[in-house]
């Protein structure tokens, strides 16, 4: 039986990708979604409003100091950067592939009182990861 792909292994991919391929510093939320659409109700209600914030105003984030391990700071500031929601779409076909949204374009989208991100409308206007290509 093959293993349920999971949130926590998106991250890995992208974090993976990332080290070496970034374009920008810039915060990110992450969803997977098991078919071409991700509905915005999978999104907390603190999550787009902070992406907004740090692309148009002032995002500070304190790390907790109770976490495991050596942290790489105590904290984040992001003023004016880009923002982005990761998706990967069909995750029970495919791991390979992931699409990073602009937070304008998803506000657009949700202020247009769509429901859900599709894929289809998306694709022209995202940034597409594959997680194959050589690191």
């Amino acid at each position: 039986m093959k293993k349920r792909f999971l949130e926590k292994d998106f991250q890995a991919l992208v974090s993976k990708y990332l080290r070496t391929k970034a374009w920008a510093s810039f915060p990110y939320e992450l969803k997977i979604s098991k078919g071409k659409t991700l509905p915005f109700s999978k999104f907390e209600p603190q999550q787009l409003p902070s992406l907004v914030k740090a692309k148009h105003g002032i995002l500070h984030y304190k790390m907790s100091d109770a976490s495991l391990g050596c942290k790489p700071c105590d904290g984040f500031v992001f003023k004016g950067s880009e923002a982005y929601v990761g998706i990967m779409y069909n995750v029970n076909e495919q791991q390979d592939t992931a699409h990073f949204i602009d937070i304008d374009d998803v506000m657009e989208i949700k202020n247009d009182g769509q429901r859900s991100i599709k894929l289809k409308d998306i694709q022209a206007i995202s940034i597409e990861i594959n997680f194959k290509e050589k690191l």
